[in-house]
């Protein structure tokens, strides 16, 4: 980064300098500050986006005043009005994917003076530049991560277009990396489910055999109340209306993650008794599986102090994740010869094209049945 001189003028007073290049190898110029903060701020804006884009922003600065939207301001407008469509856990999980990654280096630039070079830049340095938080701290960002930055970058600089501000959006096109590793799904046995309920602490038991018996996300296993079972009839059900979702001042209850997820899901026989010996006792309202101090029950407090110890003691390899229980679930149908299209209602997929990518491949009979056609085809020659 360019280092602030201090430079004193003819009349005794103190002004800041930055020397840096308006592109690499070019000679150096000067631009001038009145204080150390506004030169240091600028300083970091030439080494993030380089000396061209830093100068053309302080320009845009000096001659536009605050007409011209900042990319920060630009998403909290964007913000603002996506809020009228979508729910304050996504308007959240966005202003803080901006606020990690490309608003630390072009938060600050007019959004008419970011290019599709500034963008590519961002996306490059991004690649190695190691997170500095969360559980992969020190390791550079996985594609993933970029993708999902790219994508809010991208719908910001779009609003400003349909609005006519931008002529085009220098985002969309960018190339991404795609060189992050997939983890599989880990589809467990009916051994190792066994396994890992038996090695599970008895006041988790009820809940880890619904997420398996029913494959229920999450958020929505642990928003059920008991007026949600209606256990008592010849076909079991337990009704999906509500879910847990990610506020800006914590979790709440809201509108399960899809339309197709508000379901009615039958209860296997063996777990119907479970449920109506969890249901016994709590009120209509009450969280059927909550905290053991009452109260909602996080994953994190689960996975911390059930889920990883009961892993570890059954050594489980690979290790599962919670989700794996609803991959587990799904599985399980597909080879007993369930139709894909049951599966989608049954799991609350809003499109049959998302049961198809994600199980698709577990249909052996389906792949079967194309190679016993094409043999038919081919041996008729």
């Amino acid at each position: 980064m360019p280092t602030p001189k201090p430079h004193r003028r003819a009349d005794g007073t103190t002004a800041w300098r930055v020397r840096f290049r308006i592109a690499p190898g070019g000679n150096p110029v000067v631009e001038t500050f009145e204080t150390v903060q506004d030169a240091t701020r600028f300083a970091r804006l030439v080494e993030k986006v380089g000396g061209a884009a830093a100068r053309a922003a302080r320009d845009a600065a000096d001659h536009r005043g605050t007409t011209t939207p900042t990319l920060r301001e630009a998403l909290r407008r964007h913000l603002e009005l996506l809020a009228a469509s979508t729910t304050p856990g996504t308007t959240s999980k966005y202003r803080r994917i901006a606020e990690q990654t490309f608003l630390t280096t072009m938060g600050d630039l007019p959004v008419e003076l970011i290019t599709r070079d500034t963008v590519t830049r961002w996306v490059a340095t991004m690649r190695t530049t190691p997170l500095t938080r969360g559980a992969h701290a020190g390791q550079p960002p996985a594609a993933k991560t970029i993708r999902n930055a790219h994508a809010v970058l991208s719908s910001v600089l779009q609003r400003y277009v349909d609005d006519g501000v931008l002529d085009r959006n220098v985002a969309r096109g960018v190339k991404i990396p795609s060189d992050t590793v997939r983890r599989d799904m880990r589809i467990l046995t009916r051994e190792e489910v066994v396994a890992l309920v038996d090695a599970m602490e008895p006041y988790y038991r009820p809940l880890v055999l619904t997420l398996y018996g029913l494959g229920l996300r999450w958020g929505e296993a642990t928003a059920l109340t008991p007026a949600d079972l209606s256990l008592g009839g010849r076909h079991p059900l337990v009704r999906v209306t509500r879910a847990w979702k990610e506020g800006e001042r914590g979790a709440y209850l809201g509108a399960p993650k899809t339309r197709r997820a508000v379901r009615s899901v039958t209860v296997p026989a063996s777990l119907t008794e479970v449920l109506v010996e969890q249901a016994r006792g709590r009120a209509r309202d009450a969280l059927l599986f909550s905290a053991k101090r009452g109260g909602r029950l996080g994953g994190s407090t689960f996975h911390t102090h059930a889920w990883r110890p009961a892993v570890a003691a059954v050594g489980l390899e690979p290790r599962p994740r919670v989700h794996d229980l609803r991959h587990t679930h799904a599985s399980v149908l597909i080879m007993a010869g369930v139709p894909l299209p049951v599966v989608q209602r049954r799991l609350g997929h809003e499109s049959i094209q998302t049961t198809v990518d994600t199980y698709g491949h577990l249909a052996p009979e389906a792949y079967a049945g194309a190679a016993e056609a094409m043999d038919t085809l081919l041996s008729s020659w």
